[in-house]
């Protein structure tokens, strides 16, 4: 951690002019949706948010905003600021207090059953109290304990529901987005500082709070694809399986859950996994108090000693901030619908009901009560209480401060709606005979009771049943119902995309009339694309020379039409003894008399080009201007062979999408120099969206014998909203390309610009790989001779 001197701290609370301050205050009363006083202590990292009788009041603690394992600019100073007051406005809006105050009240309950415990044992002399007051302790440090792992999944969700209801307030996602980054280097380089010189010690709270700081992460880091490192909970050794439930029940905490009673839920879930960690800690705890208790007898004191809880000094105090926020806050009523579908594990999905939360993605039975219990009853902690921790914390002591994490997802829920029936055939899907004429029975129920309506829910339905068959009569009845809901959802699929597109010579102008990627894929619900039309941009003058990449592009124009066009040239068979008299073979008379020929017309074809080029960050510096040197060799060979050519370019915002139009099908040349604005790289791809919107826009604008080549320019894997990366992007972008592939004829090609593109042939069927963008025309050329017919 960088250590900053006092002159170096005086500049940055100097940088905060009057301006800097309204713009904080600003923010928070924004975000929170009603009236916040904000106090600035310039000596403290430590931020919270508390009530007062007709406004809530935020201590920002100037000193969070230096937070991190490097020095931080001015800016970035300013920004995690902006970032810690948003997440404390964040609790005043979203965080039903109730739940942190159940927590503390069963904290004080068992703090106090010791000492009464205590008293009685001087009073009898009966040890067998010994094992109460052990189990007291246990429900004491347990409870502190969950407090903690509490505060972090509830911090992940209410920055959640910041950044989806308040992203386009300046800054907020900024200022999270780079808080928690910071904040997550600082801890795990701390992690793997103790690690590295043995300083872990398995007996002590620290070590807990180490393994929860891990879990955290899990659930405030992903929708920027933030690596974290886990060193704690590799260094515990905890399974692969034990890690994979452990970022089940962080996600179900971040985007599944409906309220701050749902995140109490996931809490409790995920304390199973230190429990045995606390219960060694909390003997430790109780053996010094019955030490002390015994001493005390001795020494003739018969008044029970207080236990000791100064180890969890800042938990109390911030247990006590929340005994205070419970029901003064609008944010005791929010619920939220989760927009997407989690999957849990079904064992997964039991347990946090069983804790009383709700995995119902439209607020079903589990739904908690707002005086901390379950309407299902059974909501209990393994203390016997209805306990809840915090979401508020700032504890400037082990580096995590709660007012910083940036997961800006717009995000998924969980999905199991029809937890209860299955489906109307699961009465003889366990049937061990093999009766495949009752099974099939049930199969038709499931397909005919469930298709219509829901056919997804029916699949999941239908799969759940396929595990758990025995005979092959029964496995192949519901395989061949899987195949028919598959072949059903992929008809309507197309069906639904034909409607959104429109169909070739509907061509309206994007910007008034965007396709919607809604209706063949369920992973873009929320997001919105900004787009920015073709238009005479401001020009800019480049600092490097193309002529030598221009020229060479010019040279393969010709070659490349013979490609395209092979099938529009006339062409002649000669040899024949009828037809046209062939000049060039008029000595056959005397011969075969084969001197005729007959003429074949070329059919009257055309072709049209749409470039997608990434603009996101990891494009920046080498990547990106051989991106724009790659497109501007594409564009001069469509210019040279008179194909029109559109050139769009994409990024992210916050939660949003950038699609920006470069060049339109009907663009002057004049326009191309807005093709230097390629060069601008920043944010994140989420390319789903703009490879849908540039499909749409080609097969509105397509024209009857056109060979369509679009061409996508990137430097690998997508990373956007909502978690949009890995294979199931993969799948998505397949999936988009290859229905418009199948139903316009629009053939996609993915070009890897760099050398770090290994996803590329992952993503596209057809694919070039160009670490030197004087490679371009001759690996184009070869591929379209390969594929074009």
């Amino acid at each position: 951690m960088y250590n900053y001197t006092k002159q170096e701290y005086k500049d940055y609370l100097d940088s905060l002019d009057k301006t800097k301050i309204k713009k904080i205050e600003r923010t928070a009363n924004r975000v929170a949706k009603t009236k916040i006083v904000i106090n600035l202590n310039k000596n403290s990292s430590d931020c919270f948010c508390g009530p007062k009788k007709n406004f809530h009041y935020i201590q920002l603690g100037a000193q969070i905003g230096l937070i991190g394992a490097k020095k931080t600019s001015l800016n970035d100073y300013f920004f995690k600021l902006i970032g810690a007051v948003s997440h404390e406005a964040g609790h005043a809006r979203f965080t039903d207090f109730t739940a942190a105050k159940t927590i503390g009240e069963a904290a004080e309950k068992a703090q106090a059953n010791v000492k009464k415990i205590a008293q009685e044992w001087l009073d009898t002399g009966n040890d067998d109290l010994f094992k109460d007051i052990e189990e007291e302790v246990y429900n004491y440090v347990y409870n502190v304990h969950l407090f903690s792992m509490y505060n972090s999944y509830e911090d992940a969700y209410i920055e959640s529901e910041i950044i989806r209801h308040c992203s386009k307030i300046p800054l907020v996602y900024t200022g999270l987005s780079k808080l928690r980054e910071d904040t997550t280097d600082l801890e795990d380089e701390g992690h793997r500082h103790m690690i590295d010189n043995n300083q872990m010690d398995k007996k002590s709270n620290d070590y807990i709070k180490a393994i929860m700081t891990d879990m955290r992460h899990m659930a405030v880091i992903g929708y920027k694809n933030y690596p974290c490192e886990y060193a704690v909970l590799d260094y515990h050794g905890f399974t692969n399986d034990e890690f994979q439930e452990m970022m089940d029940i962080a996600m179900y905490a971040r985007l599944g859950s409906h309220n701050s009673m749902d995140v109490l839920a996931a809490a409790r879930t995920a304390m199973k996994f230190i429990d045995d960690l606390i219960r060694n800690v909390a003997k430790d705890y109780s053996d010094k108090y019955l030490e002390a208790l015994q001493k005390q007898k001795s020494s003739g004191d018969d008044d029970a000693p207080e236990f000791d809880n100064s180890d969890f000094s800042s938990e109390a105090d911030e247990m006590a901030i929340s005994k205070k926020m419970a029901g003064s806050n609008p944010g005791a009523s929010h619920q939220r619908e989760p927009e997407f579908n989690l999957e849990l594990p079904s064992d997964v999905e039991e347990e946090i009901q069983n804790n009383g939360g709700n995995t119902s993605s439209s607020g079903g039975s589990g739904q908690s009560n707002s005086n901390g219990s379950s309407s299902n009853g059974n909501s209990e902690s393994n203390d016997g209480s209805n306990s809840q921790g915090s979401s508020e914390s700032s504890n400037s002591s082990n580096q995590s401060d709660s007012s910083a994490d940036s997961n800006g997802s717009n995000s998924d829920s969980s999905d199991n709606e029809n937890q209860s029936g299955e489906n109307s055939g699961e009465g003889s899907s366990n049937s061990s005979n093999n009766d495949s004429e009752g099974n099939e029975t049930s199969e038709n129920n499931a397909l005919n009771g469930q298709t219509e309506s829901n056919p997804e829910q029916a699949m999941k339905n239908l799969q759940k049943q396929l595990e758990a068959e025995s005979s092959s009569a029964s496995k192949k009845a519901l395989s061949e119902s899987m195949a028919e809901l598959n072949k059903m959802k992929k008809t309507a699929s197309e069906e639904a995309m034909k409607q959104a597109v429109g169909g070739p010579g509907k061509a309206p102008k994007l910007e008034q009339n965007l396709g919607n990627i809604d209706s063949i894929s369920d992973m873009h619900k929320g997001i919105e694309v900004n787009y920015f039309s073709p238009k005479y941009w401001e020009k800019e003058n480049l600092n490097f020379d193309i002529s030598s990449q221009l020229s060479l592009a010019s040279r393969y124009a010709n070659k490349l039409k013979k490609v395209l066009f092979a099938e529009t040239r006339d062409r002649k068979i000669r040899n024949l003894d009828r037809g046209h008299v062939d000049k060039k073979n008029l000595h056959h008379i005397i011969t075969d008399g084969k001197c005729c020929y007959k003429k074949l017309e070329g059919k009257k074809n055309t072709a049209r080009f749409c470039i997608l080029v990434d603009q996101s960050g990891s494009m920046s510096g080498s990547k990106v201007k051989d991106a724009f040197i790659a497109t501007k060799m594409l564009v001069q060979v469509a210019r040279k062979i008179h194909v029109p050519v559109a050139v769009f370019g994409h990024n992210t915002g916050w939660d949003d999408v950038n699609l920006y139009h470069y060049l339109d099908y009907k663009s002057p040349k004049s326009m191309e120099d807005n093709l230097v604005h390629i060069l601008d790289a920043g944010g994140s791809n989420h390319d789903s969206i703009p490879i849908f919107q540039c499909l749409t826009d080609m097969a509105r604008n397509k024209k009857d014998n056109e060979k369509d080549i679009f061409i996508v320019i990137s430097d690998g894997a997508p990373a956007g909203c909502n978690n949009y990366y890995g294979q199931p992007a993969f799948e998505d972008i397949r999936n988009i390309y290859t229905m418009f592939e199948k139903k316009y004829g629009i053939k996609t090609i993915g070009i890897g610009i760099g050398d770090d593109v290994e996803c590329v042939p992952e993503i596209y069927k057809h694919f070039i790989m160009i670490p030197d963008t004087e490679e371009l025309p001759q690996a184009l050329l070869d591929l379209l001779k390969k594929e074009i017919k």
